[in-house]
């Protein structure tokens, strides 16, 4: 396997993400592999969304890769998102897969919203996004007019 870090050297990861507590899409699959406590942090916010009574749909979850940088981030309510170092990097945990629509399992509508989080993070610390190429052929055109126009 490619080491995670060289294979997407910006700042920001998206990674899209079942709303019902499923993390096991090719991508989710390889974050867990490098960095187990990122599916625990998306475990977490789930039960956070739902005693809180949230709507998950649409929101974004920042968890930094590095063990250490967790006690420096709030996860739960995406505080204190910061460049901590050189080489911080983030899983931008986007909440808009419906599992029950199998034939469209992204919602276009929570994706853009979500996606509008991240550009305002990443700008307000001058990090550079990236998407996965196994997702990035269906959301292609979302993904630039947001990022790159």
């Amino acid at each position: 396997m490619d080491n995670f870090k060289e294979r997407f050297p910006e700042q920001i990861v998206i990674n899209l993400v079942d709303m019902s507590g499923l993390f096991n899409d090719p991508l989710s699959l390889e974050i867990t592999d490098e960095f187990p406590h990122v599916e625990r942090e998306y475990l977490k916010y789930i039960r956070h969304c739902k005693k809180n009574k949230i709507d998950i749909a649409g929101t974004v979850q920042f968890v930094p890769v590095d063990n250490y940088a967790l006690n420096l981030v709030n996860t739960m309510k995406n505080e204190y998102i910061d460049a901590y170092d050189e080489e911080y990097k983030y899983i931008a945990n986007v909440f808009c897969i419906r599992p029950s629509n199998i034939k469209f399992p992204i919602d276009n509508k929570c994706m853009r919203r979500g996606f509008l989080t991240i550009k305002k993070m990443a700008d307000s610390i001058g990090a550079k996004v990236t998407i996965d190429s196994r997702v990035a052929r269906w959301i292609k055109n979302d993904f630039e007019e947001i990022f790159m126009g």
